[in-house]
């Protein structure tokens, strides 16, 4: 071989190790002069996925794989100040997928709802009723006393299905505990109340994730309750210690632990002390489904990835839930109405309306019993003034059912495959709240449900 040939291998050899973008134009990777072969033949970023990826406001980053291969993803991220602190959407996706649209993972179905005499059957069967004939919901606090409810939870077991509709305006605790638990098994709601974290007899989604994280766990020795051990005041909380054992109706409930601090030295009106909080002590749901392995989303990634097979780490559970939120969760039926008095919020085909806060932050209950911004402009005036609690306007709010992810060893959850918390967008690791995972590795997610016990 003659000493210029080596020279121009060893030249095409060094070309073929750098990136085609050193020769071609970002644009259209025109590439010049006889090396646009050998460059064309080294995959790139697929062109309109990134140009649809930087249009969304997203860019381009690489990662490279176990077996060597350097892919090119999307990579979106937003944070927001939430109602639940701050949160921030990390999605990274092939971008070829990107621009096709099949990033998120499909989900499949919860298995069949099998019925039993259980009491976390008869909660799961009450929250479907509500699910079913819900017309007017949104997400409020119980600030004096604002709680609408249509009809009352001392209604609540008398309610015939098909029959009653419900108008609910509660926040997370609201809904599982002072509605629902409260309505059918008031034992098991006095067992939580008065409250450790705010001076009033209401207990919070922590004073329930206290309650339950102390329970014995649910085994032979300490059976899920009857309707039977119900009616006989013969039932208590218990824990479920493992995410794939949840079923329909269990309560599913987690701390904030950094909104959380010191016993407060100011004692409340009836002597007892309170923790000092900050914002929402955490967040309740009922279980609406049974559990399913994630094959898309595992605990500790900042986001459910494309390649997520090949880090380390278990595997999510994803579960249905039912609550009472600001946030959609994965397959949310919360929607924001398109136009007015058209219900776009949908639970299996029931149309329903999950009340946005608005400009105003306040809609009206009107006398002729419908729900609307402001009464006097649809000939009827209102009865009363009821107040969205959250700091967006245009989120969609209240009672609804979504899917949320949750870690196998119940120390990180996320309310849908995107969603990071976090307490800064610039600081992430060092967290607290790190993907709601705390520093110290504590479980902070508790699965409740009520077993037998003799008083």
């Amino acid at each position: 071989m003659e000493k210029g040939e080596r020279y121009l291998l060893i030249l095409l050899f060094i070309i073929t190790l750098l990136p085609a973008e050193a020769f071609c134009t970002e644009a259209n990777l025109r590439c010049s002069s006889f090396l646009s072969p050998l460059l064309l033949n080294r995959p790139g970023p697929h062109p309109d996925g990134k140009k649809k990826c930087l249009a969304d406001g997203g860019r381009i980053a690489t990662e490279q794989l176990p077996n060597g291969q350097k892919i090119y993803v999307c990579e979106l991220e937003s944070c927001y100040t939430g109602d639940d602190g701050e949160v921030c959407q990390m999605h990274r996706c092939d971008l070829e997928r990107y621009y096709n649209g099949t990033c998120v993972e499909p989900l499949p179905p919860s298995p069949p709802y099998n019925p039993d005499n259980t009491v976390a059957s008869y909660f799961h069967e009450k929250v479907v009723e509500i699910m079913e004939n819900i017309y007017n919901t949104g997400y409020a606090h119980n600030a004096d006393n604002n709680f609408s409810l249509i009809p009352d939870y001392t209604e609540l077991q008398t309610t015939v299905p098909g029959t009653t509709e419900f108008n609910l305006f509660l926040d997370c605790s609201g809904f599982v505990g002072y509605y629902v638990i409260q309505g059918l098994a008031d034992m098991l709601y006095q067992d939580a109340s008065p409250s450790n974290y705010y001076c009033q007899d209401r207990p919070l989604a922590a004073d329930f994730a206290d309650l339950i994280g102390n329970a014995p766990e649910v085994d032979a020795a300490h059976p899920a309750a009857t309707m039977e051990d119900l009616i006989a005041g013969e039932v208590c909380w218990g824990q479920v210690k493992h995410v794939q054992n949840i079923r329909h109706g269990d309560v599913i409930v987690y701390k904030h632990p950094q909104h959380i601090g010191k016993k407060s030295d100011t004692p409340c009106h009836d002597g007892r002390f309170v923790y000092e909080v900050t914002g929402n002590t955490g967040h309740i749901l009922f279980a609406h489904g049974t559990p399913v392995l994630s094959n898309h989303c595992k605990a500790n990634v900042l986001s459910c990835g494309e390649h997520a097979d090949f880090t380390f780490g278990d595997w999510q559970y994803v579960v249905e839930v039912a609550d009472s939120t600001t946030s959609q969760h994965t397959d949310d039926t919360r929607k924001v109405n398109a136009e007015i008095g058209v219900d776009e919020s949908d639970y299996h085909g029931h149309k329903y309306h999950a009340w946005t806060a608005g400009a105003d932050k306040v809609l009206e209950r009107c006398a002729d019993g419908s729900y609307h911004r402001h009464c006097i402009l649809y000939g009827t005036v209102p009865v009363e003034g009821i107040e969205i609690n959250t700091i967006h306007e245009d989120h969609p709010t209240g009672i609804g059912v979504g899917k949320m992810y949750i870690s196998q060893d119940r120390k990180s959850f996320r309310s849908s495959y995107t969603s990071v918390n976090t307490c800064s967008k610039e600081k992430l690791i060092d967290c607290a709240d790190f993907k709601g995972e705390v520093v110290n590795g504590d479980e902070i997610v508790f699965i409740g449900r009520p077993i037998h016990c003799t008083p």
